[in-house]
Order: structure tokens, then C-alpha cells, then sequence
């Protein structure tokens, strides 16, 4: 099973990156399926707030209060990443390549790593971009702390079009295709 981190802040393109990566595997007759840490946040504040799902109505306030104020510190620091943890473990038997497409905690990409030695920690970033967050929104941990996170394993800059990212997207997977090879 291969299993690839892509992290990122919001709207860097990682959801996009993660769809390029798993259609490749897919061309290559290999099982994909991608999940994402923020499944369970998302649950819940479908309910708590009624919300559709929809990106453009997005709770971003309440998800980043749930997520960090509420159950990261008052319920489980890890709850999240056990949470991830077990989901691997379930699609690890039906799935030949995961991705997950939100990594965005230093805690996450360790702790994950830590526990599959071939996982793949790939940081997406949009140099230029500006964010529609408000400040409140972009200083919240979710959005900074993977500022001082070094330890990944690959890097692709989306700064151009969607076929230049593409592009690099089809270079990030023949790469990591040779060196699973050379590892064998």
C-alpha cells in the first residue's frame, strides 16, 4: 500500500493534487481512494451547524473551533490522527494507493509516518495567492504551524495553470514510482 501525505494551507491545491495523483495510480490499473482528516470535523459541523457541505457555505470559523478548541484540546489531542490512523488501516486492505489531502498539523505528518514508514509527506504551496480567510482565520494553527515544518519528502509549487500543475504532479509520481522501484 502506498500511502501520500499532501499538506498544504488553504486552497493551495492539495485537493486538486491529491485527484491528479489517484488519476494517474487509477491509469496505472491500481485501487485509489482518498480520505481526509477533516472527515469527522466535517460531520460534526454538518450537524451542529446545519450545514450542506458545500465549499463556497463552509463553517471555516466553527470547523477550526471544533477542531482545535473543542476536541483537539478539551477532548483528545490525537483524536483525529487515531481516528486517520484506523481509517488507514481499514482502506489499507481494499486500496492499493491513499491519499490524504489535508494534512496540515506537524503532529499529523508524524504521527502518521511514524506509524507507516512509506508513507509520503508532499507539501503543496501557492506562492501569491491571496486568501479569501480573514486574519482571525489565517493566524489559526491549522494555517501556520505547517509554516515551520520541514521533514517532507517532496515539494511542488503551484504557481502557474492547472496543466502545469499537472505537469508537476506527473513528475512527483514518476519519481516516487523510481524510487519505489530502487527500494525493492
Amino acid at each position: 500500500m502506498k500511502l501520500i501525505l499532501i499538506g498544504g494551507k488553504a486552497n493551495s491545491g492539495k485537493d486538486t493534487t491529491a485527484e491528479m495523483i489517484d488519476t494517474r495510480k487509477k491509469k496505472k490499473g491500481l485501487d485509489v481512494v482518498n480520505i481526509q482528516i477533516a472527515y469527522y470535523i466535517k460531520m460534526y459541523a454538518k450537524q451542529i451547524a446545519k450545514w450542506d457541505g458545500d465549499n463556497e457555505t463552509k463553517p471555516r470559523e466553527l470547523l477550526q473551533e471544533l477542531g482545535t478548541e473543542v476536541i483537539r484540546k478539551q477532548i483528545d489531542e490525537m483524536f483525529f490522527i487515531n481516528r486517520i490512523l484506523q481509517d488507514i488501516d481499514v482502506y489499507s486492505r481494499y486500496f492499493d494507493v491513499i491519499t490524504i489531502s489535508d494534512v496540515r498539523l506537524p503532529l499529523e505528518f508524524d504521527s502518521i509516518k511514524k506509524k507507516y514508514k512509506n508513507a509520503i509527506a508532499l507539501h503543496v504551496t501557492r506562492p501569491g495567492y491571496v486568501s479569501h480567510l480573514t486574519k482571525k482565520q489565517k493566524e489559526h494553527m491549522t494555517e501556520v504551524l505547517i509554516d515551520d515544518y520541514n521533514r517532507y519528502d517532496y515539494e511542488i509549487i503551484n504557481d502557474s495553470t492547472l496543466e502545469d500543475l499537472e505537469k508537476k504532479v506527473k513528475k512527483f509520481v514518476k519519481e516516487v514510482d523510481k524510487n519505489e522501484k530502487n527500494d525493492k
